[in-house]
């Protein structure tokens, strides 16, 4: 086969041949006839990248015109070794619910009556093989290529975080342009069972009993993050008198730990899972890069300048203010509980490193398609981490209490 390469959803469903290419008629009789695969036009939730431009974080609830999907089909004989790839590309995007999608390039995945199994994987350049001669299966297909973004020297725009110094109240999730939202495709019909992927065929199978047998060329995709976000929201109690200005923000391993993993994975593109690209741990003690590292601007008229002066908690009140933006940054997901002192961040305030230990929980996971929001803040005497909450990219907020980091 072909080597290419908050939750969100794909309706792809055909409305009209001239908009897809489809060539399914009422008249059709053979129950082989080929007709394309389509993409739906308008009702696509998919998501387009917010705060900094340029980003390839998926925060908001659609996809930019021109982003593209890979989309993969796997039947016993129509699409086994052959006619199973193609490419989908958003032509126009302006809601949620107007977006134009068609086929990119020349190939097309063409339908039988024999029923065909689905998948797809975001974004389009990752390169997807399997592991056997049949071609596309639900256990064997990888997308290797995968790689969390580490960011590299401040002269670097794809390491940057470029914040407005004017908000006022409920900014946005900010994120470096260099970032990958690694998405897979389950299927996104109302009520579909958790994780099935997606069928279609010509719409002309014999067996009419059930809508499984017989589903059509019109399909529902639900594109799922595979990756986790972690956010910070970095402020000034008032207690600390100097300027404040926050440059860089570092997420590493502590001590001998390895839980953050930095290396290139592979992704099965039926279920998200990620897996080492090696048999050699990550970040270990002669690998590099080690640490996660974002650099902080501020948004200029003209040009961005380094760093960004935190905001103040107001006068006489607690807590972090309203306006204090999110910086974050996409991690693999940990499955297993965070322990204590295993991962910490580094905060650079006027020129001075400040390390926080993430707080360790008895169930403290970062899970894919989660946002785990830091409250950090910085006082007269440390920085501590006030508050942690844990936000869903498309299902609010949980709260979870109190916490305090270890020096």
């Amino acid at each position: 086969m072909k080597k290419q390469i908050r939750v969100i959803g794909i309706w792809a469903v055909c409305t009209t041949a001239a908009l897809c290419g489809c060539s399914q008629n009422e008249e059709l009789d053979e129950a082989n006839q080929l007709v394309d695969l389509c993409v739906k036009t308008s009702s696509i939730t998919l998501t387009r990248a917010a705060g900094t431009t340029g980003t390839k974080v998926i925060t908001s609830d659609y996809f930019d015109a021109n982003s593209v999907i890979a989309v993969y089909a796997h039947s016993s004989n129509t699409n086994k070794t052959s006619n199973n790839h193609a490419k989908f590309k958003c032509s126009a995007a302006t809601a949620k619910d107007n977006n134009t999608w068609g086929y990119d390039g020349s190939d097309k995945i063409q339908l039988s009556a024999e029923v065909a199994t689905i998948y797809a994987v975001y974004p389009d350049g990752l390169t997807v093989t399997t592991n056997s001669g049949e071609g596309v299966t639900g256990d064997n297909l990888k997308a290797s290529g995968v790689q969390v973004f580490v960011g590299s020297g401040t002269d670097d725009e794809n390491s940057r975080i470029v914040a407005d110094q004017t908000y006022t109240s409920d900014p946005p999730i900010l994120a470096a342009p260099g970032e990958t939202d690694y998405m897979y495709a389950t299927d996104g019909k109302s009520g579909a069972q958790t994780n099935a992927q997606p069928k279609a065929n010509n719409g002309k199978a014999s067996d009419t009993s059930s809508a499984d047998n017989n589903p059509g060329n019109s399909i529902s995709l639900q594109m799922n993050h595979a990756m986790a976000m972690v956010s910070f929201k970095v402020y000034n109690d008032g207690t600390y008198t100097h300027e404040g200005k926050l440059t860089k923000i570092q997420l590493t391993n502590a001590d001998t730990y390895s839980l953050l993993k930095l290396g290139a994975m592979t992704m099965n593109i039926s279920d998200g899972t990620m897996a080492e690209a090696s048999a050699t741990p990550a970040n270990d003690a002669t690998s590099t890069p080690t640490a996660i590292t974002r650099y902080i601007y501020t948004k200029g008229e003209s040009n961005n300048t380094a760093g960004y002066t935190l905001h103040q908690t107001a006068s006489g009140g607690t807590g972090s203010p309203d306006n204090n933006p999110a910086f974050s940054m996409l991690v693999y997901p940990i499955t297993s509980a965070i322990t204590q002192n295993s991962i910490k961040a580094i905060f650079t305030v006027d020129g001075n490193d400040y390390p926080v230990t993430i707080p360790a929980g008895s169930s403290q996971t970062w899970a894919a398609g989660n946002n785990y929001i830091y409250t950090v803040k910085l006082n007269g005497k440390e920085l501590a981490i006030t508050n942690v909450t844990i936000k869903q990219w498309q299902s609010g907020t949980v709260n979870d209490g109190e916490l305090v980091p270890v020096s």
